[in-house]
């Protein structure tokens, strides 16, 4: 909480907390709609430099509305682009200038205040911005393919992010981590999927959001290159031609081998290959920015998210505190261990205590995972709303799990590989907040 008022006293200060694209967020606490606020603020600051436009010049009843309900944001979708976007969460639109967002995991008002806009709202709100930028910025910038627009939209979204210390680093925030190992797991799976591919708009059996990946990533690639300038230009010219998409193709490539990249494919999976990423994130959405992560899971979809650093075959102990807020399930899980073939889950929650799981994954089917309950254990001390302290170690054959000051629960684990990867969960319909998470392999 202290971080987040740190961070929007920053940005009000500097002077960037007005956006003059409107945005429109009454329903969410005060704070966090100046929050919301600073983020368009920042995004135009991010689209001008990047641009070479003054965007913010340029922009005239530009609006972005932030819905609370999921129903308030299909309602204004029916009424500004006719239910074109019903199943999506977020949508902008240059014919009518809007864009409009809905809040991302669902969370209730009570649970909102407390854990502040989660950070795929935020991602969703700074893309959103991004889009109505290239509309105001270039002429023809509504004619641009949709692979230079999303593209631009996912980078530059969390470049403004970054710039305004919402977001860790490329590698080391879960979302943008994750997008890495996406685009890895893209090359590994479809290898026809290539630079060509991309740029020729191409979409089949591929995931919309391994597309949304590929592009943003590329248009990363481009900035590093120095050539993304070119790019625009050829765009912003060639647009609204009928095989503008070919003719930006083209003009796309030779830009690329202008920067001495011979071999395209290959240079750019060297380039996504050379980062290190912290996380690989498993239905979002975990915030790791600052001593507080901020830990919320859509309604029908448990969250997990993988740290890289192994636990190795020796002794280890992870320690923090916990906060979990009530909602229907209110559960969080520390994640153990992880392989190609299963893992351990300790679930926590004031309802239930501690449950202590063994998944078996089966051929990378999740339906055909095998759940089984090892022990449980209700803890008195547990309580909603309340900083508990936590520490799950491993020593010799034994897992330990202390919360507060209760008696610890001791499991013998025998000859269970945990030498994988550890990580923080988050059930369906829950959220929590981790703070001081530390673990320790000797």
């Amino acid at each position: 909480m202290i971080v987040r008022w740190v961070l929007l006293a920053v940005c009000v200060f500097a002077g960037i907390a007005r956006a003059d694209i409107e945005v429109r967020v009454g329903e969410f606490p005060e704070d966090q709609q100046e929050e919301l606020r600073a983020i368009v603020a920042q995004v135009e600051q991010t689209c001008s430099d990047v641009f070479g436009v003054d965007v913010a010049s340029t922009i005239d009843n530009a609006l972005i509305e932030v819905h609370l309900n999921r129903h308030d944001y299909q309602r204004a979708d029916r009424e500004v682009a006719g239910g074109s976007f019903q199943n999506n969460w977020s949508f902008a639109t240059s014919r009518a200038m809007q864009g409009h967002v809905a809040l991302q995991p669902p969370l209730e008002y009570s649970v909102l205040a407390d854990t502040g806009v989660p950070l795929q709202t935020k991602i969703r709100v700074a893309n959103v911005a991004v889009y109505l930028c290239i509309y105001r910025a270039f002429d023809r910038g509504s004619s641009f393919p949709d692979w230079l627009r999303q593209g631009l939209s996912g980078h530059l979204g969390s470049m403004a992010l970054r710039e305004m210390g919402v977001m860790g680093a490329m590698e080391m925030e879960p979302w943008t981590s994750t997008e890495i190992h996406t685009l890895r797991r893209l090359f590994e799976d479809s290898p026809r999927y290539d630079i060509e591919a991309l740029l020729n708009n191409e979409t089949d059996d591929i995931s919309s959001g391994r597309i949304g990946t590929s592009r943003g990533m590329f248009i990363a690639w481009m900035i590093e290159l120095g050539i993304l300038d070119e790019v625009l230009a050829h765009a912003d010219r060639d647009g609204w031609r009928d095989d503008g998409v070919e003719r930006l193709r083209d003009a796309t490539l030779r830009s690329i081998a202008g920067a001495d990249v011979e071999d395209v494919d290959n240079a750019f999976r060297a380039w996504v290959d050379a980062f290190d990423p912290e996380w690989d994130e498993q239905r979002r959405s975990l915030t790791t920015r600052g001593d507080e992560w901020y830990h919320s899971a859509w309604d029908g979809r448990k969250a997990m998210c993988w740290n890289k650093q192994s636990l190795g075959s020796g002794e280890w102990e992870i320690s923090g505190q916990l906060k979990v807020f009530k909602r229907e399930n209110s559960q969080m899980d520390i994640l153990l261990g992880y392989t190609d073939t299963g893992f351990m889950t300790v679930a926590m929650s004031p309802s239930f205590g501690l449950k202590v799981f063994r998944v078996t994954l089966e051929d990378g089917d999740r339906e055909k995972d095998k759940w089984r309950r090892l022990e449980t254990k209700e803890l008195k001390s547990f309580e909603l709303n309340e900083w508990t302290d936590f520490k799950v170690s491993k020593r010799r054959n034994r897992l330990i799990i202390k919360i507060n000051k209760e008696r610890p629960l001791m499991l013998d684990i025998g000859d269970t590989n945990l030498d994988g990867n550890w990580g923080l969960g988050c059930q369906y319909r829950s959220a929590g907040v981790w703070r001081d998470v530390e673990v320790k392999v000797k």
